[in-house]
């Protein structure tokens, strides 16, 4: 097997390579606005690939077994001389070509052609080839599962429910999109684009980039597109793909073949989108602005896959009015095209085969041989009887050592011949290739010339026929896949016992432990909650600690009691006590590790002791995050949330939970209470600082302001926070809402230019003094310090819009006009400098201070065109005397001939018309 094994690998370097051009030509041929087509044909390739490995393996797996099982030869020992042997040999043949048997001699040379492959490779080579080909497959499957089982974590981790508008464009884009299926639509802090995870129960992942940085209509084009993948059920053709990558691997058209798939997959869901959406620039900017959110690392099926630039341009040059037929029968062809190529070949192994008859050569040759058997020669031999004698050992040596080979030979023969044989009948597969027919009747041997009787061959030698394989056993019907598992399962307490059923499964590992629950039913926990007292008839509840090596307990209410089972590695045992030990055990695990049964332990402490006795039973729960925030959410949603208690849980929360998420979804939470008050919220502004992930303070900070109107307090302490986020777009995004917010006043717009100033991102800087420009309500005194912030913005393009911004905000005054020059004469770009002062020019009304300061900064511009340009402006607009006339003179010096000319031109047409 090893053998064919390596061959099937070498002949698919050819068969791979002719499949991969087939493919190149036709993709040629297809028109490239097809893509439905061109989709077709790469799936259909791949398929191909895989069924003709399959095929060419069971071909040479077959060939040899099949070979000596329906002709059967014998090999016997050859004695006499070699003379002898071949004058026998003719005349044998001779006489079995005259007696009308030479077909046997051709079917005895199928036979051994049937036996022969090419094999230029030794044993060692070809264990070589199969190890090496079986590394690389183990590494791939490797690799495969550890993205399947990330892509399947992303589901269960950092997630938050999306608003009730994108839900419903999902639902109205799923509707367009004909897609009957369920798609859960999430929020999730682990993704930076859009991905699509799942198959069964798919679920698209939103990044929050995506959502605070795309517009609706941009949002609903990128939701097409997933949902695009949904409906083309492209999730699970992916995973099929990627199995055919690790079986084929070594071969560079496979992976031509494979990216072509990936691309036009791409361009099958970006048709889809755009005739969904009708509006193919909208589909692109969004595009567009995803990239620029960042560079997205692809395990699942993302928007932002395959060339974007190349993406763009098709859909900007496709024809418009376009309805491709709906792609799912590529699917439904990949799977047509695996079973049709393995059934087809079962039928062809499965066709009778003729009895192949016993050649008569083996007994004519037998018979020839024997008769020349020497025989002894006398005693009165001369000297040259003995010298023929010698040579006639020499020669019965020398065949003994070719008889030797040949029994060699034949050996190892028939012990491939049993090998591969007892292989296929120990198989799952082994009705597929191994229909061994009936040993066939021997058939009369012609007759033999006249000779000694020979020597019968050692019976061991003569290959008995293999006994016809046993029928395999039917397969099992295969289980129905787990749904994957909710985050919390619903559960009844003694509080509040409904008869409504309810279903679900969890799954909870750390390292060494592990838990996995699945229920069916209502049921109730203990007073001790160590077992479980009630289960309603029908309900079933199984906990088990493994996968392979476990302990597994199984609840079932029957009648109004429970019936109790315990097994242990798979064999039944007693459930007292051991069982018992192992359901408390469980039970007390998932109090602690999953928020199981969080919302009712809760309202029962809250009933025994009040929130004290909660906080108490909430420090024994261990160091899980996700358990500690189920526990504090429902605290302070079932609890008066006092100022005390809430400083209790901010108190306990860093030193208790480590996970930044947990932090913030704690916080967000609470805040959102309807009980919340100002000082509640500058609590919890001040506790953002604990947390140490840029993002999760910027949303826990936007959900403080959110919540209410921003107070001067809150508005403190939010910026107080914000010193703490290191990421200058995400302290941007707190400073911006703040300002949108009326949250800069006089009192704190000092520590507010403060907090810009010490961002590294113009173009950060910018939208947020941008924003202050914008908002009428931001106070002179806001505008004067952002002005003097200016000077620390790097950019002069920044630098000179902000600067504009705020002279059309009202920003420049007589108390301001200090900072404002000093800052524009930073700007280095003569023409960035110059439109700034154009526009302090430009204004109906200014004063002779700041017409002094444009002309004294109006020497720092390089550009003489420019400075001219702004001169003429002055001279054009305002009424220059004494010292502005000086200086705008003196501003002159330095400038080309014919710009100074124009500028001094300008100054006496202004002066004539005053």
């Amino acid at each position: 097997m090893i053998d064919a094994l390596a061959w099937t690998l070498l002949h698919f370097l050819w068969q791979g390579a002719l499949l991969g051009f087939m493919a190149f030509l036709l993709l040629r041929l297809a028109r490239p606005d097809r893509a439905s087509t061109r989709y077709a044909i790469g799936v259909a390739t791949l398929g191909l690939m895989l069924i003709t490995s399959i095929a060419t393996f069971a071909i040479l797996s077959k060939a040899a077994p099949a070979a000596i099982a329906g002709d059967r030869f014998t090999v016997f020992p050859i004695t006499g001389s070699v003379p002898q042997l071949v004058t026998s040999v003719d005349e044998t043949v001779n006489e079995v070509t005259k007696s009308g048997n030479a077909q046997s001699i051709i079917r005895t040379g199928t036979a051994v052609f049937a036996t022969w492959r090419p094999a230029p490779l030794g044993p060692t080579a070809t264990s070589l080839l199969v190890l090496v080909w079986g590394i690389g497959v183990l590494a791939l499957s490797l690799r495969l599962l550890g993205g399947w089982l990330l892509t399947r974590s992303l589901t269960r981790h950092a997630i938050s429910s999306v608003s009730p508008a994108i839900v419903a464009a999902a639902g109205t884009i799923a509707a367009r999109l004909q897609l009957r299926r369920a798609v859960a639509i999430v929020e999730s802090g682990a993704v930076v684009v859009p991905t699509l995870v799942g198959w069964m129960k798919p679920v698209v992942l939103l990044p929050a980039a995506a959502l605070s940085g795309l517009s609706p209509e941009q949002l609903q084009a990128i939701l097409a597109h997933e949902l695009a993948h949904v409906r083309r059920h492209d999730y699970l053709v992916n995973l099929l793909q990627s199995m055919v990558e690790t079986l084929l691997f070594y071969h560079p058209a496979m992976w031509w073949v494979s990216a072509q798939v990936r691309a036009e997959r791409e361009h099958c869901c970006d048709d889809l989108a755009v005739d969904v959406c009708g509006d193919r620039l909208v589909y692109v900017t969004a595009l567009a602005e995803l990239t620029t959110i960042t560079n997205h690392r692809a395990f699942a099926l993302a928007a932002t896959d395959g060339s974007i630039v190349g993406r763009v341009q098709r859909i900007l040059g496709r024809p418009r009015a376009m309805h491709e037929p709906t792609p799912a029968w590529a699917l439904l062809a990949l799977f047509v095209l695996i079973v049709g190529g393995i059934g087809s070949f079962r039928a062809e192994t499965n066709q009778p085969q003729t009895p192949a008859q016993e050649p008569a050569v083996s007994t004519a040759v037998r018979s020839s041989v024997a008769a020349a058997e020497p025989v002894a020669a006398p005693s009165h031999a001369t000297d040259a009887d003995h010298l023929a004698q010698i040579e006639h050992d020499h020669e019965r040596m020398a065949l003994a050592r070719l008889n030797a080979e040949t029994e060699a030979i034949k050996a190892e023969v028939l012990k491939s011949s049993a090998e591969s044989a007892a292989f296929f009948s120990s198989q799952w597969f082994r009705g597929w290739f191994d229909q061994t027919p009936p040993p066939p009747p021997a058939p009369p041997a012609p007759q033999a010339p006249q000779a000694p009787e020979p020597p019968q061959a050692p019976s061991h030698l003569a290959p008995e026929a293999p006994p016809a394989p046993p029928a395999p056993p039917a397969a099992p019907a295969p289980e129905a896949p787990e749904p994957p598992e909710p985050p919390a399962g619903r559960f009844e307490s003694r509080q509040s016992v409904t008869s409504s059923r309810s279903s679900g499964n969890m799954s909870w590992s750390d390292g060494d432990e592990k838990i996995i629950l699945k229920w069916n039913g209502a049921f109730r926990l203990s007073d001790d909650e160590k077992d479980i007292e009630w289960m309603e008839d029908g309900a079933q509840l199984t906990i088990s600690d493994g996968v392979i090596f476990k302990s597994t307990i199984e609840l079932r209410g029957v009648n109004g009691r429970i019936e109790r089972t315990f097994s242990k590695n798979g064999m039944r045992r007693d459930y007292e006590p051991e069982g018992r030990q192992f359901l408390a055990a469980g039970i007390d695990k998932l109090i602690k590790r999953s928020g199981m049964f969080a919302k009712e332990r809760v309202a029962k402490y809250l009933k025994r002791g009040g929130p004290d006795a909660v906080m108490a039973e909430i420090a024994k729960l261990g160091d899980s995050s996700y358990t500690h925030r189920i526990y504090y959410t429902e605290l302070a949603r079932q609890a008066d949330l006092s100022e005390s208690l809430l400083s209790q849980i901010l108190q306990r929360v860093p030193a208790e939970m480590s996970s930044d998420y947990d932090k913030a979804t704690l916080f967000t939470t609470i805040v959102k209470q309807s009980s919340i008050t100002e000082a509640h919220r500058v609590q919890i502004a001040r506790a953002v600082k604990t947390i140490s992930s840029d993002y999760d303070q910027r949303r826990t900070l936007t959900a403080v302001m959110e919540s209410a109107p921003l107070t001067s307090n809150v508005a403190a302490a939010v910026l107080d926070a914000a010193a703490s986020i290191g990421s200058n777009y995400d302290r941007a995004q707190v400073l911006t809402e703040v300002v949108e917010r009326g949250g800069v006043t006089a009192v704190n717009a000092n520590t507010f230019a403060g907090l810009v100033q010490s961002m590294s991102s113009s173009y950060d800087k910018r939208r947020v003094f941008t924003a202050m420009a914008a908002n009428r309500t931001v106070a002179k005194e806001a505008l004067a310090e952002a002005i003097k912030a200016t000077s620390s913005i790097g950019s002069s393009y920044d630098q000179s819009e902000t600067l504009i911004k705020l002279i059309d905000s009202g920003g420049l005054t007589e108390s301001s006009a200090d900072a404002f020059f000093q800052s524009a004469s930073q700007i280095s770009s003569s023409h960035d400098l110059s439109r700034t002062l154009r526009k302090v020019v430009d204004q109906p009304s200014v004063s002779e201070r700041i017409l002094e300061n444009v002309l004294r900064t109006a020497t720092k511009i390089s550009s003489s065109h420019d400075r001219a340009n702004l001169l003429e402006a002055i001279a054009g607009r305002h009424k220059v005397t004494g010292t502005s006339r000086q200086l705008y003179v003196d501003a002159t010096n330095g400038m080309g001939s014919f710009d100074g000319n124009r500028a001094l031109a300008a100054l006496v047409r202004g002066e004539a018309r005053q």
